[in-house]
């Protein structure tokens, strides 16, 4: 079932992504010493939530849903979904390196992955491809 992407829908994409990653640095910061992979666990985890929603998803009204019969999404898509975002984060936690890893590799990456959403007829970046999956607006 192909769905298009419209501006707003892209808009409210980057919102939930952002809720999601605000959640995740929370999760960093106040959860010392684990916090770190906790919120590495996050990242990996939190679109397997609520039948394909992540915290910033449910509330924005998205859901992940497998892109060939449009079923929500588990767990496991939602950590091969994630891949690419969990690379980037690890670069952001690493001490003294990582934030020039973060810069040389994570940005680009960041960068590629908004390219693909906002290019693709239907928002499929590596992470969906990855997962065979597609983001939908949900009722």
């Amino acid at each position: 079932m192909a769905r298009e992407m419209t501006n707003t829908f892209i808009v409210h994409r980057y919102i939930a992504k952002s809720i999601d990653f605000l959640i995740c640095w929370a999760m960093s910061i106040i959860l010392p010493p684990v916090g770190p992979l906790a919120g590495l666990l996050y990242v990996f985890i939190a679109d397997g939530f609520w039948h394909g929603q992540s915290p910033g998803k449910r509330l924005i009204k998205l859901q992940v849903i497998h892109e060939k019969d449009s079923t929500p999404i588990s767990f496991m898509e939602s950590i091969l979904r994630n891949i690419p975002f969990a690379i980037v984060y690890i670069f952001f936690i690493v001490p003294f390196i990582g934030w020039l890893l973060f810069v040389i590799v994570g940005l680009p990456i960041l960068i590629f992955e908004s390219y693909l959403v906002c290019r693709d007829v239907k928002g499929i970046r590596v992470g969906d491809i990855l997962a065979g999956t597609q983001v939908i607006e949900h009722k």
